[in-house]
């Protein structure tokens, strides 16, 4: 993966010269998995153009064949309000006809307009390539509580949200589909999620998840359990840790039962190393299984992920995408209600908007607007403060001019992510 902040810059040509930070161009190489259907598995890459607010307008794909070729297929176009909303929205897949259209409706009190979603317009049919949304919303399809918590979605069968005090998603129910239900400890770390599938009238228990979490909030293991399982409880994975999160590993089945056992063994391809990008977006896993190749030995491709702006996942450029857990800026992505969870809110990809309002108020723009109109440079991991590379870079660079020699250390503060000046 490579960013160009101005034409040419690693070799992507017809880009703007961009000065002021904001990334010009992402170019990234996908190794191809050998399983038919997948497009663009080579050299891809995005440019992008800005408006005066750096608020991102436009998304344009093209690849790489000897030469770059450009191409209308997944790009993207965006328009907004002075607030930051979205109005309007479109995206392309593998044809230059947009498979979204969607022109967003804002909710509106004594006349005038307030940043909550009313309904979203989509203009052209569903997609069955990506995960779209589905269309036929009318007014007042969103519905919120009286401290901007979204509680239904009347698309999407959704008669009900229930929140804890704490702002976190207590209860889910999809009339005729599912119910969700999540508890957390102390801190508003999530420790379980139980998964009610809909069955002729009524919703038995389909599947446990508990999640095992260190001091600090950390993931450590997660485990589940069946309906069809009886009493089993499956430890599906625990995760490759230093500073911070780096895969995953998943055991055989076979010693998830092993009780007492002193016996140490070690299972090749079973851990998941995590590939990120600038915004801790998870891009692809490597296994520790490595294969000969003359003389070299090359990683092996267990899964990959591609994304339009904003976070939709696009199926077509991904890869056993399911084995990845972690999506878009790092968030936990539950199969279940397609939403993405960051340690403070919920995000939905496919509009890109949160669900409830921003923990720390921004009088200069939307509440429930996602990364300062910018997801190219910005990212959001705890769902309240956007933060970029550049933001940590100046900073740290700052550091260095006045650093004297070990009296004035730079220091790192993982809790806040912000890089200081030691006394």
């Amino acid at each position: 993966m490579s960013l160009q902040y101005y034409d040419g810059e690693v070799g992507k040509q017809g880009t703007h010269n961009l000065y002021n930070g904001n990334i010009a161009a992402w170019a990234s190489n996908t190794q191809p998995s050998g399983v038919s259907g997948k497009a663009y598995e080579q050299l891809t890459a995005y440019s992008y153009c800005y408006d005066k607010l750096n608020r991102l307008r436009s998304a344009d794909f093209s690849y790489w064949d000897n030469t770059w070729n450009a191409t209308q297929e997944y790009g993207t176009h965006y328009n907004y309000d002075a607030n930051g909303n979205i109005l309007q929205l479109v995206r392309r897949a593998d044809s230059n006809i947009p498979f979204d259209s969607l022109v967003y409706a804002y909710k509106s009190i004594g006349g005038n307009q307030i940043n909550q979603l009313d309904f979203v317009d989509d203009k052209k049919s569903s997609s069955s390539a990506l995960d779209d949304i589905k269309p036929g919303q009318t007014a007042d399809n969103y519905e919120y509580d009286e401290i901007g918590n979204l509680i239904a979605d009347d698309q999407e069968d959704i008669t009900e949200i229930s929140w804890t005090v704490g702002g976190k998603i207590e209860y889910i129910h999809a009339d005729g589909k599912y119910k969700l239900e999540y508890d957390y400890d102390a801190l508003g770390n999530r420790i379980r999620k139980r998964y009610y599938e809909y069955d002729n009238g009524s919703y038995p228990l389909t599947k446990t998840t508990m999640y095992v979490k260190d001091g600090r909030g950390n993931e450590v293991s997660v485990y589940e359990k069946s309906a069809s399982m009886d009493t089993t409880t499956l430890q599906m994975h625990t995760q490759v840790k230093g500073h911070e999160r780096h895969g995953a590993v998943t055991l055989p089945r076979d010693r998830f039962a092993t009780v007492g056992s002193s016996v140490v063994e070690r299972h090749l391809d079973a851990r998941n190393y995590e590939i990120k990008d600038h915004i801790n977006s998870v891009r692809a896993t490597v296994s520790d299984y490595k294969v000969k190749s003359g003389n070299d030995y090359l990683a092996t491709l267990n899964s990959y992920q591609n994304f339009s702006p904003y976070g939709m996942q696009l199926n077509e450029q991904s890869f056993e995408e399911s084995m990845i857990r972690f999506d878009f800026n790092g968030y936990e992505q539950d199969s279940e209600s397609k939403l993405l969870s960051s340690s403070l809110r919920q995000y939905n990809n496919r509009l890109a908007n949160w669900l409830t309002m921003d923990p720390k108020y921004n009088h200069s723009q939307s509440s429930y607007s996602s990364y300062s109109g910018n997801p190219i440079w910005y990212a959001d991991p705890r769902g309240d403060t956007v933060k970029s590379g550049q933001d940590e870079w100046n900073v740290a660079n700052s550091a260095y001019e006045r650093t004297l020699g070990e009296n004035h250390p730079i220091q790192y503060d993982k809790e806040s992510g912000h890089w200081s000046v030691g006394d």
